[in-house]
């Protein structure tokens, strides 16, 4: 798996969103991480992660950012939507194949374990 990250971080009023590029099965997937305000190890720590609905994005999980989170937040253009149709594999598209890349999108970065929130597909897919 390759990671791209973006050197410019969005504000959110609170901690910044550090933006990346994970290669995964279905294609590029644009992804946002904001680190919690406690320092451990990025191994031992578990995420939230924000899987959006159907024509959404990761800015639907945008109020949400206002505080600076205790842990991690991980939100996911899913492959299709949002940042993440440039070079996506549509044809291969299936709930299975979205799960596969959310693992391998956690698991590029490090992250052993994870709670999911997801919103209508997002929801169905966590």
């Amino acid at each position: 798996m390759t990671i791209s990250i973006q050197q410019a971080t969005a504000r959110t009023g609170a901690t910044a969103l550090q933006a990346c590029i994970v290669l995964t099965e279905l294609g590029p997937v644009s992804v946002r991480v904001q680190r919690g305000t406690g320092y451990v190890h990025v191994a031992a720590r578990t995420p939230t992660v924000y899987l959006h609905g159907a024509a959404g994005s990761w800015t639907t999980f945008q109020p949400l950012l206002s505080t600076a989170p205790d842990i991690d937040r991980v939100l996911i253009d899913l492959p299709g939507w949002g940042e993440s149709t440039a070079g996506v594999r549509v044809e291969e598209l299936s709930v299975e194949a979205m799960g596969r890349a959310v693992v391998e999108i956690l698991d590029s970065l490090s992250y052993r374990r994870w709670n999911l929130v997801g919103h209508s597909m997002g929801g169905f897919l966590a």
